[in-house]
């Protein structure tokens, strides 16, 4: 008899545990509300192009002879 109730109670608060977690579990895989977002662009246009720049571009580095040149050591004494 008394197994008889242990399990009459477990089936009700498994029965009571779907019932509060299936709308719980539904709601939590809805998607979040739209936000203030421009939609993404299609896949198929090419980037927008960058802004152009009014700096004229950097001048290379005299990064100096290169380290497999011999070292000038001046005129022989």
């Amino acid at each position: 008899m008394r197994r008889r109730v242990v399990k009459s109670v477990q089936v009700v608060l498994v029965a009571a545990l779907a019932v509060v977690m299936i709308p719980v579990t539904a709601s939590a895989q809805e998607p979040p509300p739209p936000m203030d977002m421009p939609p993404p662009p299609p896949m198929d246009m090419p980037p927008p192009a960058p802004p152009p720049m009014d700096m004229p571009p950097p001048e290379p580095m005299d990064m100096g002879p290169p380290p497999d040149a011999p070292m000038d050591m001046g005129p022989p004494p």
